[in-house]
């Protein structure tokens, strides 16, 4: 995976973000459980274009669902690669495919 990065952020110890420029876009690595607490702080990332990488995600709840889809709804173009199968059902559930690259 390449990229410069730009900041790193833990979030409760059970999520990590790295910011990352790839390729002029920006790419999100996702680290650990999306849950109430790392969706606050995902959410001020999610505007303009963003490829999220979510590999080492462990568990999503609805809360970090409906960052991703409030996100959509205000016009954030989102990607999402290499789901773990954790995020890839949950997104299949949440009828939020779309988002996989």
């Amino acid at each position: 995976m390449g990229g410069v990065p730009l900041t790193q952020t833990t979030v409760a110890d059970d999520l990590t973000i790295r910011v990352l420029l790839d390729d002029g876009r920006m790419l999100l690595v996702l680290a650990g459980e999306l849950d109430t607490f790392g969706a606050a702080q995902l959410a001020p990332w999610l505007s303009g274009a963003v490829v999220i990488d979510m590999a080492a995600v462990t568990f999503i709840d609805s809360r970090g669902l409906r960052v991703l889809g409030r996100a959509l709804r205000a016009g954030a173009h989102i990607v999402i690669r290499d789901p773990s199968t954790v995020v890839r059902r949950a997104l299949d559930v949440a009828h939020l495919n779309e988002l996989l690259e």
